[in-house]
């Protein structure tokens, strides 16, 4: 092998590493999304960064309305229950009676489209005035 491949061969092992070493893990994204069920507007996705898979995730969320840090979730820890392989993410919506009267849900309704986009526009609203945080609290993975 010759030194410039011997080089190369090293140069590409340590930047592997150091990608492996900064770049791996697991990270949560929190937001209020239109995309989840009116009633339940707080997305949570778990991206899953390493080589182990995730059992579960413990979570503690911080819902804010108009920048106070009032908290307007009754009961904020969760516990996303969802696999999620390694390399890969998986999301869940979330809601509490709070979301739900804030945002029209009516679970008597029956789902049309019209109700449905309703709950879509009184999301969107809802979001344009409230703000959601979460804590990792423990991630469990399976051994």
């Amino acid at each position: 092998m010759t030194k410039s491949k011997l080089s190369l061969l090293i140069s590409s092992s340590v930047l592997a590493l150091v990608l492996v070493y900064f770049y791996s893990g697991v990270s949560i994204e929190s937001k209020i999304s239109t995309s989840c069920i009116p009633g339940n507007p707080i997305s949570i996705t778990v991206n899953n960064y390493s080589f182990r898979t995730v059992r579960n995730v413990h979570l503690k969320f911080h819902l804010y309305k108009e920048g106070i840090s009032d908290n307007k979730l009754e009961a904020p820890n969760v516990i996303f229950n969802r696999i999620v392989k390694p390399f890969s993410n998986t999301s869940l919506c979330y809601g509490n009676d709070y979301t739900k009267t804030n945002t029209g849900y009516n679970q008597s309704q029956k789902l049309d489209m019209g109700n449905i986009l309703d709950g879509i526009r009184a999301t969107a609203e809802f979001k344009k005035s409230h703000e959601v945080y979460v804590d990792v609290k423990s991630i469990n993975y399976i051994d």
